[in-house]
């Protein structure tokens, strides 16, 4: 499984994952998190193959009607369109519906016209449930009750500590807690992602991998 942990407020989105994958016996790094577009970025948990399969043929035909489709709301009708097909086709395969479940989290920021939001986007149902607005901070995965938990205490520790909050260092202690939680299903490497807006320069893409915790953030993670 996964652990992902995201943040979005105003114009920035910001979403972490580890890189483990799990299939039967063996378990070997990936990468969990993708760029959308300039303001949308998801991260997937769950049935590994099939939903990386299907993000692919979404961006597939992202591409042929971009920027219409590089909205949250884009994302969320090619996601409509495309998920029941490639759902059935690995359903026929697959030794079991459990082994399908799956939920990819999205973090939009603020193009100016629509507001910055999280939501998921369930795989087995389809099922899209909204988790909040500006200002809200999500976790999933292997224990998602344990993730929340960790992502509240983490952000209020270093609220408290800093004047500005560094968001790799937030996501660097919420997976050093969730790979000491859920050990089989969650390691490092971890992926952080954030797409904000810099007065002066526009907007810009980081991506950054760390191989083990952080207590040192960089600028552009600073919140």
């Amino acid at each position: 499984m996964t652990a992902i942990f995201a943040y979005a407020n105003d114009d920035i989105a910001f979403i972490a994952a580890d890189s483990r994958r799990t299939e039967g016996s063996r378990s070997f790094m990936v990468e969990k998190v993708h760029r959308w577009s300039e303001t949308v970025l998801l991260a997937q948990t769950g049935a590994g193959r099939p939903m990386t399969r299907l993000i692919q043929k979404m961006m597939f035909n992202r591409d042929h009607d971009y920027p219409k489709n590089s909205t949250g709301e884009g994302l969320k009708s090619l996601y409509s369109s495309l998920r029941p097909l490639l759902y059935n086709e690995e359903l026929r395969t697959s030794r079991s519906r459990s082994a399908l479940n799956g939920t990819f989290v999205v973090v939009v920021a603020s193009d100016g016209i629509a507001p910055a939001e999280i939501f998921t986007l369930d795989y087995a149902t389809g099922a899209y449930t909204p988790i909040g607005g500006s200002g809200t901070r999500y976790a999933d995965g292997t224990n998602q009750t344990v993730f929340q938990a960790v992502a509240d205490r983490q952000f209020a520790a270093l609220s408290s500590s800093a004047s500005k909050l560094p968001l790799d260092v937030w996501a660097s202690n919420c997976i050093q807690d969730a790979v000491a939680s859920e050990p089989q299903h969650v390691d490092w490497p971890a992926d952080l992602a954030i797409s904000r807006f810099f007065p002066g320069s526009g907007r810009r893409f980081i991506l950054r991998r760390i191989a083990s915790p952080i207590t040192s953030g960089i600028v552009d993670f600073l919140y």
